[in-house]
């Protein structure tokens, strides 16, 4: 196993994964990172045999049982017990092999996942949600769908949890892991030589520098907020419901009781449901029913979200957006939390879609940057050249002989003057 590779996906990067199965990851790898940590067991569900066709998915009177279990990552595992990890490039192969399975009349997800990575864990859910209409889609809770698992969960049309199922965990979470002490204990230094002034910001061979970490609570801010919302879309909440739970997990019938499922039941009755009903709904208030001949035209405006909108219309509502956007840049960044801390009013207000309001927060939680103003070459220069000059002893005294019309030196000039202009002499 190549352990560096694994360091590198599990810390320092934002993960939709329930907190427990981090710890449980994060004490079971320790000792091979050269860390001690006890947290705990490892649930051993988390790891139970999976058996699937080629297909990835088997089929019971028509309904195809696609398995989410395990943690979850971007690409390249089919669930195992050895590994534990299921991929969500293969998730979305089998999902959509069963979309076009003509013996599959029903798609059952069987959730026992406490999430994973979030790269990729948006585009599938977006997959799911985009299928709806087309076969009923059913999440089984049975019995874990926490963090990313909760948000493939929710794409679907309906959420079935059995009375011991957890979900939840709407939240985004990260890790540094500090081999600074351990180092220096065995005479270890550790000297990075390299270009770029971010180049290694949150290397493990140091504390995490209050800036990296405002900057890293920027970014996993922007992922949660992409998460409420998406959630709030696909479970027709709205976002103040979602962000509420501050990612709390909820059990049974307080899941259902709170919106995040929509029945409680087993997965053998659920299965008989989906069999003996094809025509159950294929998603949330929709029904699956042989939809009649229409026209390319009018499958075309059906498919067009922007459809029955007039030019006049969308291009007041782009201008509007233009305007709400120059303005939440500029609340941003002439704010003045962001006094001190430049850099950071940048990264929010130009690559994020964090709110004034938020980003503001943020900024006023961050440390200020104190910084100097360098000497430019040119300044030096002139100030090397001038302290090379003699400069004349002039006092104020001086200063007011010379300024008065009756002294020597004025009536000098004064005949001098009229000498150049008469004779028009220089």
């Amino acid at each position: 196993m190549k352990y560096p590779h694994i360091a590198a996906r599990l810390f320092n990067q934002p993960l939709l994964i329930e907190s427990g199965k981090l710890s449980t990851i994060v004490a079971a790898l320790g000792p091979r990172f050269n860390a001690d940590i006890d947290w705990g067991m490892a649930d051993p569900a988390y790891a139970r045999q999976t058996v699937v066709s080629e297909t990835g998915y088997k089929i019971v009177d028509g309904v195809a049982v696609i398995p989410v279990v395990g943690t979850l990552v971007h690409r390249g595992s089919t669930p195992n017990a050895m590994s534990g990890l299921t991929g969500y490039d293969a998730l979305s192969k089998w999902f959509q092999a069963a979309m076009n399975d003509p013996a599959v009349n029903a798609i059952l997800l069987e959730l026992d996942t406490p999430g994973g990575e979030v790269a990729g864990a948006f585009d599938f859910a977006d997959q799911i949600h985009a299928a709806r209409g087309q076969k009923p889609v059913t999440a089984m809770v049975s019995d874990l769908a926490a963090s990313a698992g909760y948000l493939i969960a929710s794409a679907a049309g309906e959420i079935v949890t059995t009375r011991t199922g957890r979900t939840g965990s709407v939240g985004v979470v990260t890790a540094h892991i500090d081999y600074s002490k351990a180092l220096n204990n065995e005479g270890v230094v550790v000297t990075h030589i390299y270009s770029g002034a971010h180049k290694v910001d949150g290397h493990p061979f140091a504390p995490l520098p209050e800036e990296v970490k405002a900057r890293w609570q920027a970014d996993i801010q922007s992922l949660y907020q992409l998460f409420v919302q998406t959630v709030a879309r696909n479970r027709g909440m709205t976002i103040d419901a979602v962000q509420a739970t501050e990612a709390l997990v909820y059990m049974g019938d307080a899941a259902v009781s709170m919106g995040f499922a929509d029945k409680v039941s087993t997965l053998e009755a659920t299965l008989a449901a989906m069999r003996t009903t094809p025509d159950r709904k294929a998603g949330r208030g929709m029904k699956l029913s042989k939809p009649p001949k229409e026209s390319r035209m009018e499958k075309d405006d059906k498919n067009n979200p922007i459809a029955g909108i007039t030019e006049s219309q969308l291009d007041s509502a782009v201008a509007q957006a233009k305007t709400e956007e120059r303005e939440r840049i500029k609340a941003i960044m002439k704010a003045e939390a962001a006094t001190g801390r430049a850099e950071m009013a940048e990264h929010l207000a130009f690559e994020t879609g964090m709110t004034a309001t938020d980003a503001i927060a943020l900024l006023g939680k961050a440390p200020v940057v104190k910084t100097e103003t360098p000497k430019t070459e040119a300044s030096s220069a002139l100030a090397k050249a001038m302290a090379a000059i003699e400069q004349p002893n002039i006092t104020a005294a001086d200063a007011d002989t010379a300024l008065d019309p009756a002294s020597p030196k004025a009536k000098a000039d004064a005949i001098i003057h009229d000498f150049k202009r008469a004779t028009g002499k220089k």
